[in-house]
């Protein structure tokens, strides 16, 4: 007795033989190069600005004069938004109480801006925080000092003009 295979049939084992040889030589032969590796490293901060440990800032925004002087932090890398935002505070020196303020992201400069609504306080120094609340889009949150045990934050003062 013959056995009679439909040709439609057989070709489309034929295919899905070869397309399933055809991935699996793929998968064996990507270069190294080209998987990804988790990323562990923690973000950090690279610039602020006020400068830190600057005298005779501006109570006001040079841009926008009817506003306090912005306080922005540079990143390492691409954060999460909302992580970003949330993150930066800021303080009279000696004081645990928060300015208020607006917090605002920008992704592709990687920088995260707070806005206090009224001229800063003139001849006051002020401690600004980029807190570990801060996550890179991996997840990892911010360490500012490697060194250290822990999570540190970035934390910074400067003095408004008198």
């Amino acid at each position: 007795m013959t056995k009679t295979t439909h040709p439609k049939t057989t070709a489309t084992m034929v295919l899905a033989a070869l397309a399933a040889g055809l991935l699996a030589m793929i998968v064996a032969y990507t270069p190294a190069s080209a998987r990804t590796v988790a990323d562990a490293k923690p973000p950090r901060v690279t610039e602020v600005r006020p400068a830190e440990g600057a005298m005779g800032v501006s109570p006001l925004d040079r841009c926008c004069p009817s506003e306090g002087h912005r306080v922005v932090a540079f990143f390492s890398e691409d954060m999460r938004p909302a992580s970003a935002m949330l993150s930066i505070e800021l303080y009279k020196k000696g004081s645990d109480t928060l300015e208020d303020g607006t917090m605002g992201y920008n992704a592709a400069q990687r920088k995260v801006t707070f806005w206090p609504p009224n001229p800063l306080e003139r001849g006051v120094t002020y401690k600004a925080v980029v807190s570990t609340r801060a996550k890179d889009l991996a997840g990892n949150r911010l360490d500012q000092n490697r060194d250290r045990a822990g999570l540190q934050p970035k934390v910074w003062y400067f003095t408004v003009e008198e």
